[in-house]
């Protein structure tokens, strides 16, 4: 079976304003480029993927001295520093077979693969809730996981975001159209049965009145009185309510309301994908004082495991338990910046909703518009494996699995749990981003449950019933996904890094720290004083390692023996811009 293509580009030039067209590569006495498909993105490495840029100096490059001096942008720094994200990298995130499906549905949609992964784990993690929860202590039922998931994809205009989302909802929007075909065979016997109670009721009802004017002429404590009276409760008893006509069940909604979900949740218990073609407004407008409801009932939802009671304005109480819900949405980044300022800015009263997008997949522009995709080939037949999973996972079952984790599955869990508090207590980023972790060690679960269901669905289909236990491998897979969503999330909420933020800072002035030759010591820079690195020596050279890392700069310690020694450093690139 021929394997799906799937190009990506490895560096984010932040200054790029237009997608530059994808030559054929021609042989040439120099070395050829090579292509890329979707099994050299399968095989590469993280190392490989990674933006870094190559090493500038002569000697690590291997140019002759009279070479001309490589040149260094400043503004594609910058855009580094501002952007943590790296364009995704496959290694050892997902088993065979749902690699397939991801760089089939990026493939055939014309986007960037982080787009269709998002949506898929997305829409995945809600039709596995149907079947199953995580406990991932079997000894403490009070700690039960769902494991549905929220998704946001941001990105600007054009770049192919919904395309993804689209496709990845068509098993569940095929499964409605089976519904509704089932449902109109019996709607002709259904309409006989109602046509033939409506008539019963009224000769019910008929006798019902004459019996109760009977009651008037005798006592209440004569024979007669009682014999009249039990007749008219057998008559009572007869008469039905007509039910309403059922509801099609719905798997994918658009445009939800209050009213509209409560009803839902009286007419099924199938989990709902709430999905958002522009996200941002429909945040803000959820955010907004009189919706107050209408986001408390999203909350409890999307948590899928808390009962939701409503009080009208007639002071008439129904109370629900909600299907589950995911939302998954497009958003610009311009539009979402807007409402995450306003939260910053606690101009808007945060109580968590925000938090429920766990998989937020915010890449590189310039990344998005370079990408090039190639329908040569497409595997149609995972995207056909795909639709029968979600078929299987939508089966109606009495009561869920429930999974546990095994030993060496809990023992990498505590060990992320460890990491991930000791992160939170650091002042590495921000509060905004510190708040949102906690709903990481439950992300990382539900995401290595969906591993976990791939997995045994790709050995055999009718074994993910039999699914019990989630290995250490698929943890191990999940929390690569956790540390991806980590870098877009800190992007969006503006979490920098301080340490390339000082050697941004070092960069932009270096020109006034060099002498004659290009040098410059460590003390140089200490004694200016800047913002954020101040005069604390290991923050300098914090930063002046990045500079290295970069071949920006190299270590020139002259070992002096006179003076105060102060690590000296040369300047190997012409910077520009």
């Amino acid at each position: 079976m021929k394997k799906p293509t799937l190009k990506t580009t490895k560096t984010q030039d932040v200054n790029t304003k237009k997608k530059v067209p994808i030559k054929p590569t021609k042989k040439a006495k120099k070395a050829p480029v090579t292509k890329k498909t979707t099994k050299d993105a399968v095989n590469q490495s993280t190392n490989e993927m990674s933006t870094e840029p190559i090493q500038n100096s002569k000697e690590t490059t291997g140019l002759p001295a009279d070479a001309k001096t490589p040149e260094f942008s400043i503004s594609a720094f910058t855009g580094r520093v501002n952007d943590p994200t790296q364009p995704l990298a496959f290694d050892g995130k997902l088993p065979p077979m749902a690699l397939k499906m991801v760089c089939t549905i990026a493939a055939k949609t014309e986007s960037v693969p982080d787009f269709a992964v998002t949506a898929f784990l997305t829409t995945l993690s809600l039709a596995i809730s149907n079947l199953f929860r995580i406990q991932p202590d079997k000894n403490n039922t009070a700690y039960i996981i769902t494991p549905n998931l929220s998704g946001m994809i941001i990105a600007e205009p054009g770049s192919r975001k919904s395309a993804p989302v689209r496709l990845v909802t068509e098993p569940f929007t095929n499964l409605e159209k089976a519904y509704a075909k089932s449902q109109m065979k019996n709607a002709k016997d259904d309409a006989k049965q109602l046509s033939k109670q409506k008539l019963k009721n009224l000769a019910y009802e008929k006798k019902a009145r004459s019996l109760s004017v009977e009651l008037v002429d005798y006592s209440s404590t004569s024979d007669e009185y009682k014999d009249i009276e039990k007749q008219l409760d057998d008559a009572l008893e007869k008469y039905q309510e007509i039910p309403q006509k059922k509801a099609p069940k719905m798997l994918v909604v658009q445009d939800p309301t209050l009213k509209g979900l409560l009803q839902i949740a009286e007419a099924q218990s199938e989990p709902v994908l709430i999905y958002k073609d522009e996200l941002a407004p429909f945040l803000e407008e959820v955010y907004s004082s009189k919706n107050s409801g209408f986001r408390r009932y999203l909350i409890e939802a999307m948590d899928g495991k808390n009962s939701y009671t409503n009080v009208t304005a007639h002071k008439s109480i129904q109370t629900v338990k909600p299907p589950i819900i995911s939302l998954m949405g497009t958003t610009q980044p311009s539009v979402i910046y807007k409402l995450v300022g306003k939260i910053a800015a606690e101009k808007i009263v945060d109580d968590g909703y925000l938090d429920r997008f766990q998989l937020v997949t915010f890449p590189n522009a310039n990344y998005v518009l370079e990408h090039s995709t190639s329908l040569e080939h497409v595997d149609e037949q995972s995207i056909g494996a795909l639709m029968a999973l979600v078929k299987l996972l939508y089966k109606s079952s009495k009561a869920p699995i429930k999974v546990t984790i095994s030993d060496d599955a809990k023992k990498r869990f505590e060990s992320y749990k460890t990491k991930l508090s000791n992160l939170q207590k650091s002042e590495k980023i921000s509060p905004h981003v510190k708040n949102k972790l906690s709903k990481y060690p439950d992300m990382m679960l539900s995401i290595a449950l969906v591993i976990a269901v791939l997995r045994t669905f790709e050995k055999d289909s009718s074994s993910i019933f039999t699914l019990k236990t989630l290995k250490s491998t698929d943890l191990k897979m999940a929390s690569k996904w956790t540390q991806y969503y980590f870098k877009h999330l800190k992007k969006l909420w503006g979490s920098k890094s301080a340490k390339k933020e000082n050697a941004l800072k070092i960069l932009e002035n270096i020109k006034s720290l060099l002498d004659k030759n290009k040098c410059f010591t460590t003390r140089d820079i200490t004694q200016r004083n800047w913002a954020g690195i101040n005069k604390e020596n290991d923050k300098a050279k914090a930063a002046l390692q990045i500079l290295v890392d970069e071949g920006v700069i190299k270590s020139v310690n002259d070992n002096k023996k006179t003076g105060r020694p102060s690590e000296k450093w040369q300047l190997i690139v012409k910077i520009v811009d």
